[in-house]
């Protein structure tokens, strides 16, 4: 094993709770042991003194009704017996009538009498609890009773108590070494897919395990390839870009270079002309790049600082008021529905732009006579919408016009860099909002649905 994988498992989380567990659940049956070994030997010496109670009564009942050489032959019958008690029994003399221990005498009540092995007839110590009593008529009566079979008892449970209490342990261990071991094999597959993305391989991914046997470890799995799957696609947009502003940028671009050639040979007002010619050329490149940093702007999220309560229907009135007199020359009309107390939290700047991106969408792509309408309805979330009875996008194109530098005219050259749409969605997702176009047939619906706003 390298000393990296070892050391691996020394900080392993899981091991660490492995060996906690151990020694929380090893301590808790040596307490539980402990506990039943107390209550069981207080409870079974109970027993014990109730059990030699019950025997002199019982014998001194006898002695009363029958007397007590009746309750002598009543004795020596019981201590035939199996696992039978010790008695000894004098009559008021003091003479032995039962019995062959006769350190069982003594003063009355409860007592513990040691045996040594010798005067028990057995080896090593026994010790007898010992109760005695003193009946009408002087007759004496001791019945005791070794405790070591009870204890003997309470001995084999214990001793199975920590049988299962080590079996649990070795288990609980065994667990936590299986458990850490998966976990391990899990981070060094993880480990292997950040190297192989880190060496360039953006498609590389962690595997999940069904449902049914997921673990904390690939719920960060999974959260790895989400971050994996969306640095992915940010790569990919940005190549995308890249191509898609090195190919808008190169007409305009060379044409801007035609100009600045043709005014050097020229003269007079032609020179002139080539000169505005150039610098509307730049301009329309500034316009690019300045869309290009305002998408970036907004994707990073800065804005949300300004974040404050907007009513929507404001910003219609604001932008509609703005744009209606280029609606009306351009021949086309507006229609504005708007429900009272649609209240988002948001940007004012970026929804108006957002709005204004949609209404410029419409001028640019519908006919004279076009009716554009703008709805703001509030009926089960906020949601501001920009529909036109004009021609709609083909459907080819519906799922990518949101994309930056995307145009529907192929000849690439009409008015706008293609970044309105996508301006508009990066203005969406900042205000977690879902940004949708779809075809009305005929004309185009763009809506913006915000998400329920909080009582």
């Amino acid at each position: 094993m390298s000393s990296k994988r070892a050391n691996a498992w020394f900080i392993s989380s899981s091991l660490r709770l492995s060996f906690l567990y151990a020694i929380l659940l090893g301590a808790a049956f040596a307490l539980t042991a402990l506990i039943v070994w107390r209550t069981a030997t207080v409870m079974a010496e109970s027993d014990l003194r109730q059990r030699i109670s019950l025997e002199i009564d019982a014998i001194g009942h006898e002695l009363d009704v029958e007397g007590l050489e009746a309750a002598a032959a009543a004795i020596s019958a019981r201590a035939e017996r199996p696992g039978a008690p010790e008695y000894w029994l004098t009559d008021q003399t003091g003479k032995r009538l039962v019995g062959d221990l006769s350190s069982l005498e003594g003063p009355n009540g409860w007592r513990t009498v040691t045996l040594d092995g010798g005067m028990a007839g057995g080896e090593g110590r026994e010790d007898l609890i010992v109760l005695t009593r003193t009946f009408p008529g002087g007759a004496r009566l001791s019945v005791g009773e070794d405790p070591a079979r009870a204890r003997h008892t309470i001995g084999q449970t214990i001793a199975i108590l920590g049988a299962v209490g080590v079996v649990s342990v070795l288990l609980v261990l065994v667990a936590g070494y299986l458990v850490t071991r998966s976990s391990l094999k899990r981070l060094e597959d993880m480990t292997e897919v950040l190297n192989r993305v880190s060496a360039g391989d953006l498609s590389a991914r962690t595997s999940i395990r069904p449902r049914i046997l997921i673990a904390d470890v690939d719920y960060i799995g999974d959260g790895i390839n989400q971050m994996l799957d969306r640095n992915q696609r940010l790569v990919e947009g940005l190549r995308q870009v890249s191509r898609d502003i090195a190919h808008d940028l190169r007409t305009p671009l060379s044409h801007l270079r035609q100009r600045l050639e043709s005014a050097r040979s020229s003269v007079g007002i032609s020179k002139d002309q080539e000169i505005d010619a150039a610098e509307e050329k730049a301009a329309q490149i500034i316009k690019t790049f300045d869309a290009i940093l305002r998408l970036a702007d907004i994707e990073a999220g800065s804005a949300k600082a300004r974040f404050t309560h907007i009513e929507l229907c404001e910003i219609v009135d604001t932008v509609v008021d703005a744009y209606n007199p280029d609606i009306e020359q351009g021949g086309r009309s507006v229609r504005v529905e708007c429900e009272q107390k649609a209240v988002v939290w948001g940007d004012c700047e970026l929804l108006t732009q957002a709005l204004a991106n949609l209404i410029e969408n419409a001028l640019r792509h519908t006919a004279v006579g076009t009716e554009i309408s703008v709805t703001v309805k509030n009926s089960s979330h906020p949601t501001l919408a920009v529909a036109d009875n004009g021609p709609g996008i083909p459907l080819m194109h519906l799922q990518h016009v949101k994309r930056p530098f995307v145009r529907v005219d192929s000849s690439r050259g009409g008015a706008g860099v293609g970044l309105g749409l996508s301006i508009t969605n990066a203005i969406a997702e900042l205000h977690s909002a879902k940004f949708e176009i779809s075809n009305l047939n005929p004309g185009l619906l763009a809506q913006i649905a915000f998400p329920k706003q909080a009582a």
